[in-house]
């Protein structure tokens, strides 16, 4: 985007150098004119009259009169007698233009125009002109000027040499203004083909429109067409482009401001207004009344960026609360925007329209006005293109986010269900197994140790869940201190009740620095499960050794109890969800037991800065745990 600003600066600085070196000093002395109310004059009866001078560019505005212009042209005594001058008259778009030399004695009738066929033309170039001889002494020759566009003219006389110097120059702004339009409707079409918008799609055209406009105003269609169509036919095409370029623009400008929340009635009022106009415009171009139809366009393109000027102060699109609408440019710059645009456009226009004298420069002023409004709006697009693409982002965030929530509330959902699924049935079945032991007549040793195991796995239902639970809510709190392993299995073993049945194999003596309390919740976690999932009878083998990991001492500790089967029974845990919450596999249903026992050695270790693994033997299963020394 920097890159096509720093381009289009370029150019516009070329279009104004480039402007005046084309205009290269010449060689009149002075200009007249007379006006031929009825348009039937002759020479002599014009050079009766008294005559208006004038300097630079003639400026009459729309009229049906002839204009007689009086060229003074200045000696030159330094080129040869007959040596050619070329008569230089812009701009391309006038009709009819009569050169009357006294050093001519041919009797022809000398016409340029763009009614003037181009093989007929004396002078080939992207402007009018005729050929005159040099002469040592001063002399008038007269020009009349008769077209139905605006009768604003600019005349030179310069030496050949002068002549194809300014043509080249001419020819090379003009070259770059059209890749500058080119660049700008290639921009808008890949832009349109990203975002298929209305927007785009009319400044895409607008585009398109501005490039006939432009090929038209600078004299390429006569040019390019003249060779192949009748000069008629592409004036009355000229016509028809420059009105269809104004209310293009004008339709345009619609779905610009649009975006903004200017007052809407005044707006559609002016799109009404616009395309009204182009209708007109096309029935007097219907029936031959081409002056009405271009001055009624003209009128147009002055009053046109006015109205959009004044609606341009009612947008009240930066009132929304939304920060997605809110316009990515602020008011004070769209008002700023339409107002250069309405004084580019008065200034441009009121020289045409007879109101004001034109200097030299006006002469390009549509032109540049045209390639300064292109760079603005590109960058107000493009502005507004970032914007619109960090409004889907944040639009797919936000429902990428909401898709997350949702799949959290039913991961929630789930594992609530499971949670009350566990509770239910062994709540059910250790309540069944009180009411057996409290509903006989007389309890033996063997039914009180079996009514004491059933609370003592209550009592461990309600403390995992409560771990589970503190751990969730990241209010385990862990003390960190170094104490010798056996001293806490010896604890640990202390209080378990079948004791008998845990063989423990250590080498030598193992510290590690951890928690104390969370890790013996570990190790009772890992017994608990052995014990339970072994087969009956059967030794649980807890082995203690130091072993190193990545490079750090430390401890291992393995917990190893025998199954009834090999890998892939019901007897083996699902190694991907084993450490998942709530999880049980089929085997292990028809014993007591809430789920979270794994699930709280994985997050306990992961909090001791240690690991857990899960090995599946022939016979049996370890779980290893490793803490830092």
């Amino acid at each position: 985007m920097q890159a096509i600003t720093r381009y289009v600066f370029l150019v516009w600085l070329g279009l104004l150098s480039g402007a005046a070196l084309a205009d290269p000093a010449d060689h009149i002395l002075e200009r007249a004119y007379v006006v031929d109310e009825s348009g039937k004059l002759s020479l002599d009866q014009v050079r009766q009259m008294p005559v208006q001078r004038y300097d630079g560019v003639l400026s009459r505005g729309f009229t049906e009169s002839a204009t007689w212009i009086r060229i003074t042209v200045a000696p030159m005594p330094g080129t040869r007698p007959g040596e050619p001058l070329a008569v230089r008259v812009r701009p391309v778009y006038l009709d009819e233009i009569r050169l009357f030399d006294p050093l001519d004695t041919s009797g022809r009738i000398r016409i340029a125009g763009d009614r003037t066929e181009w093989h007929a033309s004396e002078f080939k170039s992207l402007n009018h002109g005729f050929l005159i001889p040099a002469s040592d002494a001063p002399r008038d020759i007269w020009l009349r000027l008769k077209t139905t566009s605006t009768s604003l003219i600019h005349v030179q006389v310069l030496t050949m040499d002068e002549a194809q110097h300014a043509n080249r120059m001419q020819e090379m702004v003009y070259g770059l203004m059209m890749g500058t339009l080119l660049l700008f409707f290639l921009w808008a079409v890949l832009q349109w083909s990203l975002q298929r918008e209305a927007l785009m799609a009319a400044f895409t055209v607008s585009q398109l429109a501005a490039i006939a406009y432009a090929l038209v105003y600078v004299g390429y269609a006569r040019l390019i067409g003249g060779e192949y169509l009748n000069a008629i036919v592409i004036d009355r095409f000229s016509c028809v482009v420059y009105c269809t370029y104004v209310v293009v623009g004008i339709v345009f400008h619609y779905f610009m401001l649009r975006e903004f929340k200017p007052w809407m009635p005044g707006l559609r009022l002016v799109v009404a207004a616009g395309i009204l106009a182009f209708v007109a415009e096309m029935g007097l171009l219907a029936v031959g009344s081409t002056l009405s139809a271009m001055r009624l366009n003209l009128t147009l393109v002055a009053l046109s960026p006015l109205l959009l000027a004044t609606l341009s102060f009612t947008c009240r699109a930066w009132s929304s609360a939304a920060e997605d609408d809110r316009p990515v440019i602020p008011k004070w710059m769209l008002v700023g925007f339409y107002s250069l645009l309405a004084g580019a456009l008065v200034v441009a226009t009121s020289p045409a329209l007879g109101l004001a004298k034109g200097p030299e420069f006006n002469l390009h002023m549509f032109l540049i006005h045209g390639i300064m409004t292109g760079v603005i709006l590109i960058v107000l697009l493009q502005l507004r293109a970032y914007r619109i693409e960090e409004s889907r982002n944040r639009a797919y965030l936000r429902a990428r986010s909401a898709a997350q929530q949702i799949e959290i509330e039913k991961q929630k959902s789930q594992l609530q269900g499971r949670f009350m699924e566990m509770l239910a049935h062994e709540v059910k079945t250790s309540l069944s197994v009180l009411h057996m032991v409290f509903g006989v007549s007389r309890l033996n040793p063997e039914m009180l140790e079996h009514g004491r195991r059933t609370v003592n796995n209550i009592n461990q239902l309600i403390e995992r869940c409560l771990q589970a639970e503190k751990f969730d809510d990241d209010e385990i709190i862990s003390h960190f201190e170094n104490f010798p392993v056996e001293a806490l299995i010896e604890d640990l073993l202390s209080k378990q009740p079948d004791r008998a049945r845990v063989s423990v194999q250590q080498d030598g003596p193992a510290t590690v620095n951890s928690d104390w309390q969370i890790f013996k919740s570990v190790l009772s976690n890992l017994v608990d499960n052995a014990l339970k999932y072994s087969l009956p009878g059967s030794t649980i083998l807890l082995t203690v050794k130091s072993a190193p990991l990545g490079g750090r001492a430390g401890c291992e500790i393995s917990v190893e109890n025998l199954v009834q089967s090999g890998p892939g029974s019901s007897g083996f845990p699902d190694r991907d969800e084993l450490f998942r919450k709530y999880y049980r596999a089929d085997g292990a249903r028809k014993h007591s037991g809430s789920g979270l026992g794994l699930y709280l050695v994985a997050n306990f270790m992961r909090l001791l800065k240690g690991e857990v693994r899960y090995e599946p033997l022939e016979k049996s299963v370890r779980f290893t745990v490793w803490l830092p020394s």
